[in-house]
């Protein structure tokens, strides 16, 4: 099935398999935990280099619009204006992928600390028995890997 799908990938599209039978990193940035379900099951997590913010009011005073703000972050300067000069440092974020499990500890290994949290809850919580019979999430298990806001959410 995956063979497959990567046969039919959009060309210049590098998909690669990457095949794992336990926990641990699979590629740089990606790292896989084995799930608890029916079948063999993993959940992922991707976790992006730390980076750089762009300030739009620095590069316009230094000039800098169009096409030329690609090449200042890819060579670092640019005309005597280096990066550091219209941009500030940004953290790494990082993103979890659970799909099809019960309450595990590589869910929650996956989960911990993230920015950004996907995980499939099949059942609500007045259905827990049938959630535990079929290896899934009820919403409020799912719930309970959310990250803590890192802001206010504002109307």
């Amino acid at each position: 099935m995956i063979r497959a799908l990567v046969a039919v990938a959009s060309p210049g599209v590098d998909l690669r398999l990457h095949p794992h039978g336990g926990p641990g990193p699979i590629a740089e940035g990606v790292e896989v935990r084995p799930l608890l379900h029916r079948i063999e099951t993993y959940g992922y997590r991707v976790v992006e280099p730390d980076g750089r913010s762009l300030l739009p009011e620095r590069l316009a005073a230094a000039g800098i619009t169009g096409s030329d703000i690609s090449l200042l972050q890819r060579d670092g300067s640019l005309g005597g204006v280096r990066l550091e000069d219209v941009s500030v440092p940004r953290p790494a974020q990082s993103f979890a992928f659970v799909m099809d499990t019960a309450p595990c500890d590589g869910a929650g290994e996956l989960a911990n600390g993230v920015d950004l949290l996907v995980a499939e809850s099949t059942f609500s919580d007045d259905d827990g028995d049938l959630a535990a019979q079929y290896r899934h999430l009820t919403a409020g298990q799912a719930g309970h890997w959310l990250p803590p806001p890192k802001r206010a959410c504002s109307s």
